[in-house]
């Protein structure tokens, strides 16, 4: 029989986490390793041919925010979810002229 592995991570000093947050943070570090193990070697693939045309490749997991007002559709990315809001905040106010949406 395999050999079950898993990893623990330690919460900051001082976290106090809700059940409801340690179920999110379960259920991202579960996506995670899904996206990893369970999409097979496609994504290797695809890195490998990128390197091999010469492009030199990172990745990083990421927040991710849309906004949308009508017609209107904003998208933006961040290391941290401020850090994606304050991009989408930037790009939102571009469509803004003198105040005016």
């Amino acid at each position: 029989m395999e050999q079950v592995r898993s990893v623990r991570v330690a919460l900051p000093a001082g976290a106090r986490t809700t059940e409801e947050e340690l179920e999110l943070l379960e259920a991202a570090f579960r996506a995670i390793v899904d996206m990893h193990y369970e999409g097979g070697a496609d994504w290797k693939t695809a890195w490998e041919a990128l390197e091999r045309d010469g492009w030199t490749l990172h990745a990083d997991l990421c927040w991710r925010v849309t906004a949308q007002r009508g017609h209107d559709f904003e998208s933006a990315s961040g290391r941290t979810k401020a850090d994606a809001l304050g991009q989408l905040l930037r790009l939102a106010s571009l469509d803004a002229t003198e105040g005016c949406p």
